[in-house]
């Protein structure tokens, strides 16, 4: 998944659906946290929030920017992180990064 917004856009939202590693959405029903962690591309932490979750049973989370969120433009990685009720932890997408691209605005 790829996302685009212009630098200094905080209107979009990224609204994604966790998939397992079956393929299959993951049920968010017990995960007492699920965050959202981006990262420029030396892999340096930028942005570390907590997810807001839409529908748990379906795997469903948004994450929106605040002003400064998206104040620099470039290519970054994102992913979520899901701290589950047993204390464990598992990070989606399970394979690979969400592309984030902030691209220049003209003013």
């Amino acid at each position: 998944m790829t996302v685009q917004l212009k630098r200094g856009d905080t209107r979009t939202a990224i609204r994604a659906t966790l998939i397992g590693p079956d393929g299959d959405p993951a049920d968010l029903s017990s995960a007492t946290r699920v965050r959202f962690l981006l990262a420029n591309g030396r892999r340096e932490l930028v942005m570390d929030r907590e997810a807001e979750v839409t529908d748990a049973a379906a795997g469903r989370v948004l994450v929106t920017f605040e002003p400064g969120d998206t104040d620099r433009a470039g290519l970054f990685v994102a992913e979520f992180e899901v701290q589950w009720s047993d204390g464990r932890r598992e990070t989606y997408p399970t394979g690979g990064y969400l592309q984030i691209e902030i691209i220049p605005d003209l003013g």
